[in-house]
């Protein structure tokens, strides 16, 4: 049998309705199907641990919303103060969401850390919850754009550009319930972390600008920058002379983004300059290559989630090869203390190589490469994004 949360012992958030089959646009609300290879007592295992999760209960009140919405449509009118302003929902229901929603958030943490079940059996569950929250998922537009991975990955450059803004446009939603989603789904701790690093970053080189000794500007590159947001607050609080940076992404869009909006700052165009570049799997040597000089800093922040060990160390062996004596080599990278990480594995595919700051001194060790010193920030609120600096 497999272990479910905690029992919901209160019946005061869930809704008095009956479930409904229901339609609209783009959605399907279908059978869920399992593999040939799942035996019945499997089955059943796995739909009572969904219907005694919370998620059983976020459906019910996503339900009881659609109802709500579709009954309000048809009113001529409303009274005063009835409804929130993004949408035509009560405010106890879009309370009920936010609850449901943030309590089956945390029950995919914990099936992701429970190690009394099997892979197997968590992965199905897995399967089984995303095939019952699609639905409600495509209502979104970042869950949605997530699932779909436009760009054939999914931290891409206007996924982030979204989670970092922190709202979506109404425009973009096929319903307004799609906007509650969105809003929770920006709320979640892995989103404010990724917010949140642009200000740790920008605040890492304002102090690295402040205190340099030579009058040289410091050379910098930031490896798979993406729109490189925490130069615009690097600009605006230093002379820009005080910098050279090189940006690289796989990404040319990015990179062109990145380019208008540094083009708005005076002074800051003529010190950036942007590569085309792969930092998967490129060779020892080859990041110098295209630098041409050694840097005194070379970061990347959301890049490294996606490396596994070995695609760490060998990332972390051509950034130092790319580094100047006294340089330091920053790598961002989020930890196992993501308490996220069930959501974003089980029910959006998201999935990072999490490392803790014990495990990417351990990468480091393996490499036998000598440094003067190693040190950490973290990411504002949750710190669950530590930022390992390492001078050489």
């Amino acid at each position: 049998m497999i272990s479910t949360a905690t029992p919901i012992t209160s019946n005061k958030l869930i809704p008095e309705i009956s479930f409904f089959e229901h339609q609209w646009r783009g959605v399907d609300q279908s059978i869920v199907l399992f593999p040939e290879t799942t035996n019945k007592n499997a089955q059943w295992s796995i739909i009572e641990a969904y219907y005694t999760s919370p998620f059983h209960h976020l459906e019910l009140v996503l339900n009881h919303a659609l109802s709500e919405y579709n009954r309000n449509r048809r009113k001529s009118s409303a009274p005063e103060g009835e409804f929130r302003p993004h949408g035509k929902f009560s405010n106890q229901t879009v309370e009920k969401i936010s609850y449901w929603f943030h309590k089956s958030d945390e029950y995919l943490n914990q099936l992701y850390d429970n190690r009394l079940m099997q892979l197997e059996e968590k992965n199905k569950l897995g399967v089984f919850i995303k095939q019952k929250m699609t639905p409600w998922l495509y209502l979104s537009h970042v869950p949605k754009r997530v699932l779909e991975k436009k760009e054939g990955f999914v931290g891409d450059h206007h996924t982030i550009e979204m989670i970092y803004r922190g709202s979506v446009d109404a425009v973009d939603h096929i319903h307004p319930l799609g906007r509650i989603i969105d809003n929770l789904f920006l709320s979640l701790p892995v989103c404010q972390a990724v917010r949140d690093r642009k200000n740790a970053l920008a605040q890492f080189l304002i102090h690295e600008a402040n205190n340099k000794t030579s009058d040289e500007p410091l050379k910098v590159a930031s490896l798979g920058c993406g729109k490189a947001h925490e130069l615009e607050t690097v600009f605006k609080a230093i002379k820009p002379s005080q910098f050279s940076v090189t940006l690289m992404d796989v990404d040319i869009r990015a990179l062109s983004g990145a380019r208008d909006i540094l083009d708005r700052i005076p002074g800051a165009s003529n010190r950036v300059k942007v590569k085309e570049f792969n930092a998967f799997g490129a060779k020892n040597g080859k990041l110098l290559e295209e630098l041409k000089t050694p840097q005194d800093i070379i970061y990347s922040a959301g890049l490294l989630d996606y490396f596994d060990d070995s695609g760490f160390m060998n990332y972390f062996c051509m950034a130092y090869g790319a580094l100047a004596d006294n340089g330091k080599l920053v790598i961002g990278n989020f930890s196992p203390k993501n308490p996220t990480k069930g959501t974003m594995k089980y029910l959006l595919d998201w999935e990072l190589q999490f490392k803790s700051e014990q495990q990417m001194l351990t990468l480091i060790e393996k490499t036998g490469l000598p440094y003067q010193e190693v040190s950490f920030f973290y990411d504002e609120t949750h710190q669950i994004q530590p930022f390992l600096v390492l001078k050489k």
